[in-house]
C-alpha cells in the first residue's frame, strides 16, 4: 500500500522479533528484495514480511557470527554476499546460504589488512571489489586475495587524500570513484 507508514520499535525483554537496537543506521534491500536494517547496539536485522517480525544478527561467543553491534553500512556482492561495515568490527561478509559471518580486521602485523576497524561506508564496484571509508583512510578490498589496498593522507603527496575521515564512496557509470569526507 502506498502512502501508509509504519513505525518499529526496538525490543523490549519480553518482546521477541521486534527491531534489535537503539537506532536505524542503515537500509539494505538486497537482490532478492530483501530488506536489511542496520542498528545501532543491536546489530543487522533482516525483515520478515510474512509475520512482519525481525530476524536479528548480534555479536555472539559462537564463530560465524558478526563482530559488532553497530552497523554502518551494507552492500551485496554479485555472488549474493552481504558486506557490512561497522563501527570497531571493522568489515563483516554474510553469507546468507550458511547464515555465517567473516570478519575482516586491523592485524598491526598485517600491511594488507584493514587500516581501521570503524567502517562508515561500504559499496561494491563494477569489477566486484569492495570499496569502503573508514575513519583514516578509503580502501578496497579484494575478495579473491583478502587483501585491502589503503589509500590515504601523505603530507608529501599532492595526489593523496587530503586529510580527515573518509565518509561515502560511489562509483558511477563511467566507473570513476567518488570519495566523500572532511577532506
Amino acid at each position: 500500500q502506498t502512502g501508509d507508514i509504519y513505525t518499529y520499535v526496538s525490543n523490549s525483554i519480553d518482546e521477541h522479533y521486534t527491531l534489535s537496537g537503539q537506532g536505524v543506521i542503515s537500509l539494505f534491500v538486497d537482490s532478492k528484495n530483501n530488506l536489511w536494517v542496520g542498528t545501532w547496539n543491536g546489530g543487522l536485522n533482516l525483515y520478515l514480511p510474512s509475520s512482519d517480525t525481525f530476524k536479528s544478527f548480534a555479536p555472539g561467543d559462537k564463530t560465524g557470527t558478526i563482530n559488532s553491534p553497530h552497523i554502518f553500512s551494507i552492500a551485496e556482492d554479485m555472488q549474493g554476499y552481504l558486506w557490512i561495515g561497522t563501527n570497531g568490527g571493522g568489515l563483516n561478509r554474510f553469507d546468507p546460504k550458511t547464515g555465517l559471518f567473516k570478519s575482516y580486521t586491523h592485524d598491526s602485523s598485517n600491511p594488507k589488512s584493514i587500516r581501521h576497524n570503524s567502517v562508515n561506508h561500504v559499496t561494491v564496484s563494477s569489477d566486484n571489489k569492495i570499496l569502503l571509508t573508514n575513519y583514516i583512510a578509503f580502501e578496497i578490498f579484494d575478495p579473491e586475495t583478502e587483501e585491502f589496498t589503503h589509500y590515504v593522507h601523505e603530507p608529501d603527496n599532492p595526489s593523496s587524500l587530503k586529510r580527515g575521515q573518509t565518509t561515502a564512496v560511489f562509483e558511477d557509470s563511467r566507473k570513476n570513484i567518488w570519495i566523500a569526507g572532511n577532506m
